[in-house]
């Protein structure tokens, strides 16, 4: 008769194959995780690039337009500037009235005042429209856009130009 020699030592097939695919469920639960926090934290990424990127050029354009006097090129005034394209407007400096405009790149929006320009780096940035408050001729809504991967942020600030009569041509 044969006998059977029972070893406490090792796995049988059975355990392993349980222990492997509770193994896999783990692993696989462990990666989605992972996987979800990635992707979270790269969307809170471009969304804070985007915010900042449409505070930092805010920051340039609030003085710009407390001293603007004429807008050109608008339309129910409303002007809008997109990729490169161009926003002109007239400005009072020392009671010189100078030419001025608002150009928007892939990275960079430019700001000329007669022959002096200043580059603002403005990654993501897709739109800038002037809009006349429909009340108050003094008073110009900013508003800018960027967009990165697919988010998208817009940041909308009032400015009271100091010049009484605004006009939009």
């Amino acid at each position: 008769m044969l006998t059977q020699i029972k070893s406490s030592k090792g796995f049988t097939l059975p355990e392993l194959i349980i222990g492997g695919a509770l193994l896999a469920l783990l692993l696989g639960a462990v990666f989605n995780i992972i996987s979800t926090a990635y992707r979270i934290n790269e969307n809170t990424t471009v969304t804070n690039q985007n915010l900042q990127t449409t505070k930092q050029v805010m920051l340039y354009l609030f003085p710009e337009m407390e001293t603007v006097t004429v807008i050109n090129g608008s339309t129910n005034n409303t002007v809008t500037c997109n990729l490169n394209q161009s926003i002109t407007y007239s400005k009072n400096i020392n009671n010189t009235i100078v030419n001025c405009s608002i150009t928007l790149n892939n990275n960079t929006v430019t700001l000329t005042k007669g022959s002096t320009s200043q580059n603002i780096l403005a990654t993501g940035i897709q739109s800038i429209t002037l809009n006349r408050h429909n009340t108050n001729n003094r008073m110009v809504q900013i508003s800018i856009t960027a967009n990165n991967n697919n988010s998208s942020y817009t940041l909308q600030q009032a400015v009271v130009a100091l010049n009484n009569n605004v006009i939009w041509q």
